[in-house]
């Protein structure tokens, strides 16, 4: 994002602070970091979309996630958030250390591959599921996925090479075909527990960020979001060190499966 093309509001709480494009991830939000002498900041902006509110995750609820979760874990401070008539945005303080995918992590893979998956034993067993506002439980995110499907608001060229070419539609059959039986174990999920949105410094995790759809729901659905990106950027060798790290002796396959293909869907 070119840094010019801030919304009004967010140029005038930046003012003069340089500003660098962020281009790890996957959101679709632009990102800049605003280096700042005490203490830099990240700025996401986004399009709003007026036309479907309720079927996309907005910066304003990303916002209510983070305050909320900042009484059980290290998440990132909010700053400023809002909207305009074209755009919305959110502004959190940077916490310390880096993205996991950082260069400086990649020293020992299988260490930092122990790290993440203690840290999300950690974020589940930490935040409570009784009184935690935010609903990610399976059958909400079906009902979800089934409205943005009807909406046209899945982008069918982001499948996995698994789905290329299938259609929001008959993808949603397959997935609704292949639903595993039985309850949820509901935690309170991270809901993109990918490698790029977990922080380490000096060895540890700080924390998390892009908690925009945490929220109480199924293990298996960050573990699932999690092993995808293991295997991405480790290969899939990788993928038992983290979950034995987590500590899960026996995953559910399927259920990983299911809750890789429900991803697409968001």
């Amino acid at each position: 994002m070119d840094p010019a093309v801030l919304p009004p509001s967010v140029a005038d709480l930046v003012a003069d602070a340089e500003v660098v494009p962020v281009t790890v991830g996957m959101s679709d939000a632009s990102t800049v970091r605003v280096v700042r002498p005490d203490g830099d900041w990240f700025v996401k902006v986004r399009r709003t979309d007026t036309a479907h509110p309720d079927l996309e995750t907005t910066l304003a609820d990303e916002a209510e996630r983070l305050r909320w979760l900042a009484d059980h874990l290290s998440v990132p401070e909010v700053i400023d958030t809002g909207a305009d008539a074209d755009h919305e945005w959110l502004v959190v303080a940077a916490l310390p250390g880096s993205d996991a995918t950082s260069l400086e992590h990649q020293f020992d893979p299988e260490r930092l591959l122990q790290i993440l998956g203690r840290a999300l034993r950690q974020f589940h067993d930490t935040v409570p599921v009784d009184g935690c506002p935010f609903d990610s439980t399976t059958e909400t995110d079906l009902a979800r996925a089934a409205a943005r499907v009807d909406a046209g608001l899945v982008d069918e060229s982001d499948f996995e090479a698994l789905f290329a070419g299938m259609s929001a539609s008959r993808l949603y059959e397959l997935m609704v075909e292949s639903r595993p039986g039985g309850d949820d174990d509901l935690v309170v999920i991270h809901g993109d527990y990918c490698v790029p949105n977990v922080i380490v410094d000096a060895g540890s995790v700080s924390g998390y960020v892009d908690l925009g759809r945490s929220g109480v729901g199924d293990r298996h659905r960050d573990l699932g979001i999690a092993a995808r990106s293991v295997a991405q950027n480790f290969g899939g060798h990788a993928v038992p060190v983290f979950v034995d790290a987590y500590g899960l002796e026996q995953p559910d396959l399927a259920r990983l499966d299911f809750f890789i293909m429900l991803d697409e869907f968001f």
